[in-house]
């Protein structure tokens, strides 16, 4: 593994590995260094680790036909409108659960909050996981994204919605500021929404899949609408364009089949 950090961190990036994978590798290569400051080491082991390449896995996604039937099957109040606000916004969960009414101006939103479940794993920790809010990992994951007209008309309905909850719950409502919420104000978490998610496919009689596939359709839509790919990156919150085409350059099912039936022209 290459000694120079920046150079370190673009080859673990070119292999496919996280961000959270390169920020745990940094802070292990940091510790060890250290270590060998401190002369506890002779060097540092994690120098000449050679980390096993990432086999990409393939990216899931709704086809144009499973969307339309995936939607028209979403249940009524949070959980349904969440799920669709991913659709038409290709958030990630963390992204959703710390959405504030605060971060909305208008016809667009700012996604300046992050609220996702953690572990602890210290012996002293009342419970093993907790519910972390925090603010984007990268400068790309900063940004302002617009509202379509659909997105808009949702939030209006789910902002009515939500205060009649508020007004039920009484002393119990939990004032977050949060645009997706439970009954009583608090995050709204990825199992909830995978609980919902799961039922639904499952009623349409689709394949089980993750809350994220929901944002890997909100990217292929878009490659198949003819969206720029920097616009499209930008959206995403990717640091790279080069990311947004690894992963979303590839054809749905009905795109192969519209554009094969252009080569009968030929034939």
């Amino acid at each position: 593994m290459a000694h120079n950090p920046a150079h370190r961190n673009e080859v673990l990036y070119r292999n496919q590995y996280s961000l959270y994978q390169i920020s745990r590798y940094a802070i292990l290569h940091s510790a060890l260094e250290q270590a060998v400051v401190n002369q506890l080491l002779m060097h540092n082991p994690s120098n000449r680790t050679i980390l096993p390449k990432l086999e990409q896995k393939d990216i899931r996604f709704l086809s144009l036909a499973e969307q339309r039937a995936f939607i028209a099957a979403l249940p009524e109040g949070t959980a349904g409108r969440a799920l669709y606000f991913i659709l038409g916004t290709g958030l990630r969960v963390e992204e959703l659960a710390g959405l504030r009414w605060s971060d909305i101006r208008g016809n667009y939103f700012t996604i300046a909050q992050t609220i996702r479940r953690n572990r602890d794993f210290s012996e002293d920790a009342a419970t093993r996981t907790f519910l972390e809010t925090g603010t984007p990992k990268t400068k790309a994951g900063r940004r302002t994204i617009p509202l379509s007209p659909k997105m808009q008309e949702l939030l209006l309905t789910h902002r009515r919605e939500q205060s009649i909850l508020r007004l039920a719950a009484g002393n119990a409502w939990k004032e977050n500021d949060l645009v997706f919420c439970t009954d009583i104000g608090t995050p709204y978490e990825g199992r909830n929404l995978n609980r919902v998610l799961h039922r639904t496919l499952q009623q349409v009689g689709l394949e089980t899949m993750g809350v994220h596939s929901l944002r890997h359709t909100f990217a292929t839509r878009a490659m198949e609408a003819g969206m720029d790919v920097r616009t499209l990156s930008e959206i995403l919150g990717h640091a790279k364009v080069s990311l947004t085409l690894q992963l979303y350059a590839h054809s749905s099912m009905e795109t192969k089949q519209k554009e094969l039936e252009k080569m009968d022209s030929f034939l």
